[in-house]
């Protein structure tokens, strides 16, 4: 009968938590610190950042803990648990090398990790003491999944980054609709309260991208620079509705958004996108 051993599926749970952090929050760090701001100032705390880890967790866990408890409820696993965990180990292999030979990022960010998961669950809930070159091997097996998904995570945001930098919108990172990576940026048209002020040039590109609002301002990213105003001195208009849509800014061409953001770049204050 199996019988996990529940203090140690605890700490299992801990460490998976723990990982997860930290992997998702380089993510968010590299993601937002290429644009200029922390992951703070856009809304993005380590409170939120831990929710968002231990709620990934705990379906990760769910999912590798019921895998785990269906192959040892086949009676020839429950009696040889070391055959069943090599039987893991050698199925994470042939999909580790293929997911290099292949550069399929989702094999390396999704798949890769959870076969990772699959045995060091194995090895948790299995009460048997194993030898050195398994537990090297495992060791080993870790390393190179946890290295696999850094790469393929960072990947994913590098193609984000491309993306804002072009003024185009991104979403999260997603799996199966399950957010992973909370990173995004959406169209945004943005109005100065006080009219007598003058507001910063790359507010007026036509591809404006709303980044967040965190306690110290709205970050928005306009011609690939970061600007962060004071939210009380804006009017904000967001989203993809048929009204905004239709506006003239979402109009222009990219090639008169090119010329704009040339002169930005070029440090003038008299910058004006052609008509």
């Amino acid at each position: 009968m199996f019988k996990p051993d529940w203090q140690s599926l605890l700490g299992y749970g801990g460490a998976l938590i723990g990982l997860l952090f930290v992997l998702l929050n380089a993510g968010y760090l590299h993601f937002y610190e290429k644009l200029g701001v922390r992951p703070e100032e856009v809304g993005l705390d380590r409170v939120g950042v831990l929710a968002r880890t231990a709620g990934i967790a705990i379906a990760a866990f769910l999912l590798v803990f019921g895998v785990v408890v269906i192959v040892y409820a086949i009676p020839p696993v429950r009696r040889h648990h070391a055959a069943a965990i090599c039987v893991f180990y050698a199925t994470y292999t042939a999909i580790f090398i293929y997911s290099i030979t292949s550069g399929n990022m989702w094999i390396q960010g999704v798949v890769v990790p959870l076969f990772l998961l699959l045995i060091t669950c194995a090895f948790v809930v299995s009460h048997k003491v194993f030898g050195k070159m398994i537990v090297v091997a495992a060791a080993l097996a870790g390393m190179g999944g946890i290295l696999l998904a850094l790469a393929a995570e960072l990947s994913a945001v590098e193609y984000r980054l491309v993306r804002v930098a072009a003024g185009h919108p991104v979403k999260p990172v997603t799996l199966f609709r399950f957010q992973i990576l909370d990173v995004s940026a959406e169209r945004a048209q943005v109005t100065l309260l006080d009219k007598t002020e003058k507001p910063p040039i790359e507010l007026s590109d036509p591809y404006l991208l709303f980044l967040g609002k965190g306690p110290s301002g709205v970050a928005f990213v306009g011609c690939g620079n970061t600007i962060v105003m004071p939210a009380d001195k804006l009017l904000i208009r967001m989203g993809s509705g048929l009204e905004f849509g239709n506006s003239r800014n979402i109009d222009k061409s990219a090639s008169s958004r090119w010329g704009f953001c040339q002169c930005v770049h070029a440090g003038r204050d008299d910058c004006r996108v052609s008509t």
